[in-house]
C-alpha cells in the first residue's frame, strides 16, 4: 500500500468518523425531531460504507476477467498470467505448483465457484499454511441463501409472508433472545447492509415488499445480534420461504464461520488445492455439501484459532484463494492484481422450492448460481474492481441477468452518464472470444459484412444495449469503442492455419488466404466494427498473430489503465458522494450566526429546490412526486396495530389520557416551597402515542425517498435537493404542530370501542389523509387567505378556493391548466415555508454549544473531502 492509498484510507476513515460524531450530536437533543430515528440509522450506515471505503483504499488495484459460463475466460487468464516461455506456475511458501496441470480444474465446464487473485505480492501465512482465503461473511451468507431463492424459484410459486406471520416470527425470536450479543453481527449488518441488499436488489418481489410493509429489517435488526444460530435461521428463513433445506444450509455456513470466529482470511494447507480432482476451487467438491462422508480440510487464522471443516463447506464459504506468480507476465502486476471471477450463469425459474429441496442433491447447484450472482456484486459494493475484461462468446446471450451486472459496474466505477465517463479512462475491454468461430462457413449464415452485424448485434448492441444506453454513447455523441477480438493459439485450427512440428502456427494456407482478406475487408468496412472498434483493421490484425491471437495487443492497452491512479479516483469519487449524502443531511440543521446569514443560506438551498421542482413539472412527474412524499394508509395502519399496545422507550402505551406528573404537583400544598419541577415523561395518551408513530414512519419514508438513487433518476433531483426538500417538510410539520393536529383526530376515533384490527386500519386511513392533507398543501389550504403567499402575475393566494358556480360553469376553449396552477402553488408554498421554519416558532431557540460542535462536524467533514480528493 503506498502513502496515497494510506492517506485516502485515512480520510475515508475520518467520514466515518464524522459520521459517529453527528449520531452521537442527534442522540444529544433535548427534544428530537420526527426523524431522529431514521436520521440515526442513516448516520450508521454511512459510517459502515466509509469503512468498507477505507478498507478498499487499502488494497492493490484489482482488474477482473468476468463474462457468462463458457465464455473463453479460462484461455484469457492464462495467457494474461503466464510468462510466453514458461507455464504459470504458483508459489505456495517454497514449492512452485503448475497452476493449469495441477490445480485448475479440467476444461469442457464451467469449474469454479470462488474468486481466483493472481498476485506478484507475498502474503504471510502459517507454517504449514501456504494457501490463502478470503471467506464470506454471515450476511454474506443470509444473501447468498435469499438470493438462490428469490433468484431460482418462481415468483409465481412463492408466498408471500403474511403480515400476521411475519409478527409472530419477530415474536418467537425475542423470546430466544439472549441477554447480550451473540457474536460479531451488529444491528448495522442487519438494518444498513441485508435491508439494502434485498430491497435495491429484489424490491419487486412479493416476499420482499410483504417484509418492507412489515417492517421486518428494523424490528431483526434490534432482535437478530442477540439469537443464537438456529434462532436466526428461523428468523432469517423468513428471505428464503422457510424452506427447511435452506435453514440447513445456513446452519452449517454460519456454524463453520463460528468454529473460526468469523474472520474475513483464512489459511489451509496445499492439500486444500492439490490434487485438483479434490479441490475447494472444483464446483464439483461443492456437490458433496451436506454429505456426512465428506473429508475435512485443517483451516487456520491469524488470531490462531483452527478448525477441520468439510470441504464442500469450506468450498462454499470462500469468497478467494489467492495465487502467488513465480514469473511475472506483464510489467502491470506490479501494481495490479489480475481476479478471476466464476462465469455469470441463467437464473432458474424452478416450481415448488420445498419439494426441489426435498432432494438433497438439488441444494449444490441452487447456492451456486446465488453465490456467483453474488459474488460479482460484492466486488463491486466493495470497490474492488477497478478494470474489467468482459468475455462474450459468439453465441446467442442466455444470461439475462449479465446487462444488469455490467451497467451497475459501470454506473459504479465511470459513471451514470455520458459527460461522467468522458472524465476518466475506460477501464472495461469488451472481449469478443473465439475469433476462430468466425471463419466457419455455416449453412444460413449472412455473408459479407452481415455476419460482422449480426455478431455485434447479438454479442454487444442487441443484448447490451436494449435496456442501456451505454453501448451506443459511451462519450457524448460517440458509441462505446474498446472491442478486441481474442483468439487461442492452443486450440489447432487447420481449415485456415498451417502448423510446424511442435504444432506453432506458422501462417494462413494458401489456398485460405483470399477468403481470409475477403473477411478481413468485410469486417474493416463494416458501419458497426468502425463505431465498436477504435481501430478495426488493427484489432484484425493482432487477433490473427500468429501464436498470439490478440493477447499482446490486449495486455498492451490494459497496461496504461493499469494504474493505481486510477482506483484512488473510482474510491475518492464514492467517498465524496457518501460525504456530500451525510452533508446533506447535517447542514439543515446547522444554523449561520445570525437570521439574516440563516435565511439566506435556506433560501439559497430552497430555490435549487424550486428549480428542481419545476423540471419536475415540465417532466410531467410533479404529481407522481407528491404521491411519493405522502404516507401508505395500510403501512400505517399496520405499524399502528402491531404498536398499539407495545411498550415505548418511556413505558407502557397510556391508556386513557395520562395524568401529568406537573399537573398534579402544581395542586398540591407543599408549604411555604414551590411546587417542585419535573419533565413530561411520555405522550399524553394512546392518540398523541400513535400520531408520534404515525410521524415517525412518515419521517423514515422521506428519508427512504431523499436517499434513494432510484428517485434521483426519476426526477433529476441531486441528493443535496432531496435532503432539502425533506428537512424543509418534516420541519414544517413540526411548526404547524401537525402531530398535535393528528392526535385530535385520532382521539375522536379511539373513543369509541372497536375491534383492535378495525381501529388501526380506522387510525391509517386518518393518519394517512392527515398527513397526504399536509403534503399536498403545505397546511396552507387552513389558513386565512390574507396569511397565504400570493404567486403568479394576478398575485392570487396559493390554494384559493374555487369559486361557487350557479347554474352551469362557463367553459373556455381551452381547459383549464389546473395542474400548473396547482404545481405553481405548491412550490410558492414551499418557499413560503422555508422563511418560516427559518424564523421559527419560538419554540426551538438555537442551542449556541450544540450548534457549535455541529459546524465543527461540518468543517471536519469537509477537511477529510478535500484530503481524499487530493490523495
Amino acid at each position: 500500500m503506498t502513502e496515497l492509498d494510506q492517506k485516502l484510507a485515512a480520510e475515508a476513515k475520518k467520514v466515518g468518523e464524522v459520521a459517529g460524531r453527528a449520531l452521537d450530536w442527534f442522540a444529544g437533543a433535548a427534544r428530537p425531531g420526527l426523524d431522529a430515528a431514521a436520521l440515526a440509522r442513516e448516520l450508521r450506515g454511512v459510517g459502515l460504507r466509509a469503512g468498507r471505503l477505507a478498507a478498499a483504499a487499502a488494497r492493490p488495484m484489482c482488474v477482473g476477467v468476468f463474462g457468462p459460463s463458457q465464455a473463453g475466460k479460462s484461455y484469457l487468464i492464462s495467457a494474461l498470467a503466464q510468462s510466453a516461455d514458461a507455464p504459470l506456475m504458483a508459489m505456495f511458501e517454497d514449492r512452485a505448483v503448475d497452476f493449469v496441470r495441477d490445480i485448475n480444474p479440467e476444461g469442457g465446464r464451467e469449474a469454479t465457484g470462488l474468486v481466483t487473485r493472481f498476485t506478484m505480492k507475498r502474503i504471510a501465512t502459517p507454517p504449514g499454511m501456504p494457501v490463502a482465503l478470503r471467506l464470506l461473511s454471515q450476511t454474506d451468507v443470509v444473501k447468498i441463501i435469499g438470493n438462490a431463492f428469490l433468484s431460482d424459484f418462481d415468483p409465481a410459486d412463492v408466498e408471500a409472508p403474511s403480515p400476521g406471520a411475519i409478527e409472530a416470527a419477530l415474536d418467537q425470536a425475542r423470546g430466544r433472545m439472549l441477554p447480550g450479543a451473540f457474536d460479531r453481527l451488529s444491528e448495522d449488518d442487519v438494518y444498513v447492509d441485508l435491508r439494502e441488499y434485498f430491497e435495491s436488489r429484489f424490491g419487486g418481489h412479493a416476499l420482499v415488499q410483504a417484509l418492507k410493509a412489515a417492517r421486518f429489517w428494523q424490528a431483526a435488526s434490534e432482535i437478530a445480534p442477540k439469537l443464537d444460530h438456529p434462532a436466526r435461521a428461523a428468523l432469517f428463513g423468513l428471505v428464503w420461504g422457510r424452506v427447511a433445506r435452506l435453514d440447513d444450509a445456513y446452519l452449517r455456513l454460519a456454524g463453520a464461520l463460528a468454529q473460526l470466529g468469523h474472520p474475513d482470511d483464512a489459511f489451509c494447507p496445499l492439500a486444500a488445492l492439490v490434487p485438483r480432482e479434490t479441490s475447494i476451487i472444483d464446483v464439483l467438491t461443492l456437490n458433496r455439501f451436506g454429505q456426512p462422508d465428506d473429508t475435512t480440510i485443517a483451516v487456520a487464522t491469524r488470531s490462531g484459532l483452527r478448525a477441520d471443516l468439510p470441504r464442500a463447506v469450506l468450498a462454499a464459504l470462500v469468497a478467494e484463494v489467492t495465487v502467488q506468480l513465480r514469473d511475472k507476465p506483464w510489467d502491470f502486476f506490479d501494481v495490479t492484481d489480475l481476479l478471476d471471477f466464476p462465469g455469470a450463469r441463467s437464473r432458474e425459474q424452478i416450481r415448488d422450492p420445498a419439494r426441489h429441496l426435498a432432494d438433497p442433491a438439488k441444494l449444490p447447484a441452487v447456492l451456486l448460481r446465488g453465490k456467483v450472482a453474488y459474488l460479482f456484486e460484492r466486488y463491486c459494493a466493495e470497490t474492488e474492481l477497478t478494470g474489467m475484461l468482459l468475455c462474450i462468446g459468439p453465441s446467442n446471450q442466455e444470461v439475462r441477468t449479465l446487462p444488469r451486472m455490467v451497467e451497475e459496474w459501470i454506473n459504479g466505477t465511470h459513471g451514470d452518464t455520458p459527460a461522467k465517463r468522458a472524465t476518466q479512462p475506460t477501464a472495461l475491454f469488451f472481449v469478443l472470444t473465439k475469433f476462430d468461430m468466425e471463419f466457419e462457413s455455416k449453412k444460413g449464415q449472412a455473408e459479407g459484412g452481415g455476419r460482422w452485424t449480426a455478431r455485434l448485434a447479438a454479442s454487444l448492441i442487441d443484448f447490451f444495449g436494449k435496456e442501456s444506453t451505454w453501448p451506443r454513447e459511451w462519450h457524448p455523441g460517440r458509441p462505446f469503442d474498446n472491442l478486441f477480438w481474442l483468439r487461442n493459439p492452443n486450440v489447432a485450427n487447420k481449415a485456415i492455419l498451417d502448423y510446424d512440428e511442435q504444432g506453432k502456427e506458422t501462417g494462413i494456407r494458401p489456398q485460405e488466404a483470399a477468403r481470409v482478406a475477403q473477411l478481413r475487408a468485410d469486417f474493416i468496412g463494416n458501419d458497426d466494427a468502425q463505431k465498436h472498434f477504435a481501430d478495426p483493421a488493427l484489432s484484425w490484425d493482432e487477433a490473427m498473430r500468429l501464436n498470439d491471437g490478440g493477447i499482446g495487443h490486449l495486455a498492451a492497452r490494459l497496461r496504461p489503465v493499469c494504474d493505481p491512479a486510477l482506483k484512488r479516483r473510482q474510491v475518492a469519487a464514492r467517498l465524496a458522494d457518501l460525504g456530500e449524502r451525510l452533508r446533506a443531511r447535517l447542514l439543515p440543521h446547522w444554523h449561520s450566526a445570525d437570521l439574516a446569514q440563516e435565511l439566506a443560506k435556506r433560501r439559497a438551498a430552497s430555490r435549487a429546490v424550486a428549480v428542481a421542482l419545476a423540471k419536475a413539472v415540465e417532466r410531467q412527474r410533479f404529481g407522481h412526486l407528491l404521491r411519493a412524499l405522502a404516507p401508505e394508509a395500510d403501512e400505517i395502519a399496520a405499524v399502528l396495530a402491531r404498536t398499539r399496545f407495545a411498550a415505548t422507550e418511556a413505558g407502557a402505551v397510556p391508556v386513557g389520557t395520562r395524568t401529568a406528573a406537573a399537573g398534579l404537583l402544581a395542586e398540591l400544598d407543599f408549604g411555604d416551597e414551590p411546587p417542585p419541577e419535573v419533565e413530561s415523561s411520555g405522550p399524553e395518551d394512546e392518540a398523541d402515542h400513535l400520531a408520534s408513530v404515525a410521524l415517525k414512519l412518515w419521517a423514515d419514508r422521506l428519508h427512504a425517498f431523499a436517499d434513494a438513487p432510484a428517485t434521483h433518476a426519476l426526477y433529476g433531483m441531486t441528493p443535496e435537493v432531496t435532503g432539502t426538500l425533506v428537512a424543509e417538510l418534516l420541519r414544517s410539520a413540526r411548526r404547524e404542530k401537525l402531530q398535535t393536529a393528528l392526535a385530535a383526530e385520532l382521539r375522536g376515533i379511539l373513543g369509541f370501542r372497536r375491534h383492535a384490527s378495525a381501529a388501526a386500519a380506522i387510525c391509517g386511513l386518518c393518519a394517512a389523509l392527515r398527513i397526504g392533507g399536509f403534503v399536498a398543501a403545505l397546511g396552507f389550504d387552513t389558513k386565512p387567505i390574507a396569511e397565504r403567499p400570493v404567486v403568479g402575475a394576478e398575485r392570487r393566494p396559493v390554494f384559493a378556493p374555487r369559486p361557487k358556480i350557479d347554474g352551469l360553469p362557463p367553459l373556455g376553449v381551452v381547459a383549464a391548466d389546473y395542474d400548473r396552477q396547482q404545481s405553481l402553488d405548491w412550490v410558492q408554498a414551499f418557499l413560503r415555508s422555508t422563511d418560516l421554519n427559518v424564523q421559527g416558532d419560538g419554540e426551538d431557540a438555537v442551542d449556541v454549544a450544540r450548534n457549535a460542535a455541529l459546524g465543527r462536524i461540518l468543517s471536519d467533514l469537509d477537511t477529510a473531502l478535500h484530503g481524499a480528493k487530493a490523495a
